[in-house]
């Protein structure tokens, strides 16, 4: 019994680890093609696509912190956001603290239309 546990472990392992590789190998093309077609990396056009209509202040140690910012700084490049750091948010709140400004333009609006219809 326990010889068939582990022989069925193993296999769902092994079948796992393949199903992980081909999805791993998928983001990988995924993200090819988003740098030739957009100029940016796929988690680039996520962030793109979660921000607001309307300027969105994002507390700048969280993206510091887990580096995101760099994703910002690529959109930014592309001319697809526009960006600047705040200190404090514009009803003069939380003013000791550090905030990216971030608002997508018309070209990054445009790209956001396409992968919502």
């Amino acid at each position: 019994m326990l010889r068939i546990v582990l022989l069925s472990t193993l296999i769902i392992f092994n079948v796992s680890c393949y199903a992980d590789s081909k999805i791993d190998e998928k983001v990988k093309e995924l993200n090819k093609q988003s740098h030739v077609l957009l100029g940016v990396s796929i988690y680039a056009v996520a962030e793109l696509i979660k921000l607001k209509n309307t300027p969105s202040f994002i507390p700048l140690n969280l993206i510091k912190g887990n580096g995101e910012i760099e994703r910002y700084k690529e959109l930014e490049r592309k001319g697809y956001v526009t960006s600047k750091i705040m200190k404090g948010l514009p009803n003069g709140s939380m003013s000791e603290e550090e905030f990216l400004w971030v608002v997508r333009t018309d070209e990054g609006a445009e790209i956001v239309k396409y992968f919502k219809e």
